[in-house]
């Protein structure tokens, strides 16, 4: 089958929106607000890490089970920033950010999938 490119439509889906708007509230919720929960939660999950990880907690099958847990979360929240943060500060400007997402995105999203089932 021939595909040829003057046949297919125009679209602006890798482009994003052009809203002023929604560009705005996705800066501002994706942008800002996500990195900074997700900060929160690295610190939160790292802690967590660090006390059910230890000699004297490793005894009990349940804290093995929660430093797991909040290993599985710190990666998902590792994945999380860097595909819906990247993904808005690209749209704005920053060509260093645009290109670490537009390399690291095909890597990640996976990883991300996975992690969300």
């Amino acid at each position: 089958m021939e595909v040829h490119d003057e046949e297919l439509p125009s679209c602006s889906m890798c482009l994003g929106s052009s809203d002023a708007d929604y560009m705005r509230y996705n800066m501002a919720v994706s942008g800002v607000v996500l990195p900074v929960v997700g900060l929160i939660g690295l610190c939160g999950n790292f802690l967590v890490v660090i006390v059910y990880g230890s000699a004297q907690q490793r005894v009990n099958s349940t804290n093995i089970y929660l430093a797991a847990l909040a290993v599985s979360d710190f990666s998902m929240i590792c994945t999380a920033l860097v595909l819906y943060v990247f993904e808005a500060w690209r749209h704005q400007g920053f060509l260093l950010v645009a290109a670490i997402y537009g390399r690291s995105a095909p890597y990640v999203f996976p990883v991300s999938t996975v992690l969300q089932t």
